[in-house]
């Protein structure tokens, strides 16, 4: 059984190496206590989302991390290639998006996969973002079963991208449905049954 580290952040986003910044991720890590007070906060608190960072027995670097809103009200997990370069992003869409600064009353104890987007990148050994991709293929799913695939091909500086669109009805959307975890079990969200 492989079992993971998880260490903890403030802000959590891809980048490219930098001096400040641990593998281009994060600033500042958070003690553990801290990550799992944001993550009891009111699910209205969206705006205090932390970072996870799993590391597998081995590796030097991360080859995944989730940006995680208080009590998974909006979950997003991308995972990277050894340059930290995101591969592939996975959403759990928000449950509750307040108009105003009323607290969260309501019981959900699952949150639905809305999103995953898969990138292809230039044969290049370095750090790439996302808008120097080639393309992407993105699905959507719906709770209702409706589905759309988008497929992307860039053609380059100052030329339209061609844009293929699939839409499906009656798509089993079951396994979309991702139990909200204790704080500390994170593999459902870095390990996607879709």
């Amino acid at each position: 059984m492989v079992t993971h580290q998880y260490l903890y952040a403030d802000k959590i986003g891809a980048g490219p190496e930098h001096p400040t910044k641990r593998w281009g991720l994060f600033s500042k890590e958070l003690p553990i206590p801290q990550a799992e007070k944001r993550f009891a906060m009111d699910a209205a608190r969206r705006s205090d989302w932390f970072g996870i960072v799993r590391l597998a027995p081995g590796e030097e670097r991360p080859s995944a991390y989730v940006q995680m809103c208080p009590r998974a009200n909006g979950v997003v997990m991308q995972t990277l290639n050894a340059h930290g370069t995101v591969l592939a992003s996975y959403t759990w869409g928000a449950y509750h998006e307040p108009a105003g600064t009323e607290p969260y009353e309501g019981d959900v104890d699952h949150v639905f996969l809305s999103q995953i987007y898969w990138y292809a990148y230039p044969d290049e050994e370095k750090f790439l973002s996302r808008p120097s991709c080639l393309g992407n293929v993105c699905l959507q799913f719906h709770p209702d079963g409706h589905a759309k695939q988008e497929r992307v091909t860039k053609h380059g500086f100052n030329e339209p991208s061609t844009v293929e669109t699939r839409e499906f009805e009656n798509v089993d959307v079951s396994v979309n449905w991702t139990p909200i975890p204790a704080f500390g079990d994170w593999e459902a969200f870095f390990n996607p049954e879709v």
